[in-house]
């Protein structure tokens, strides 16, 4: 009788332990995830950043009265990118 007692108290962590260590995997996975997502978006904001400037300095270069050629060999373009920018 005793032994039984034992034997399920056993169990019954057991199966507590693994509750918890499932749900701790979970929430890894999820925050893994949530890293992953916010360092995608920080990659995505440094683009969109570093995209906004150039169209900047497009505009500021145009202003001053440069050429296309000029301008995209300032700003390391193509003519082409450079007039799709515009």
């Amino acid at each position: 009788m005793q032994a039984q007692k034992s034997l399920s108290a056993i169990n019954a962590n057991r199966d507590l332990w693994m509750a918890q260590y499932r749900q701790e995997l979970a929430e890894r996975d999820r925050f893994s995830g949530l890293e992953a997502s916010c360092k995608e978006g920080i990659k995505e904001g440094i683009k969109t950043g570093e995209l906004n400037e150039k169209k900047n300095t497009i505009k500021r270069l145009a202003g001053m009265g440069l050429s296309e050629s000029q301008i995209a060999q300032a700003v390391d373009l193509p003519v082409e990118e450079l007039r799709r920018l515009q």
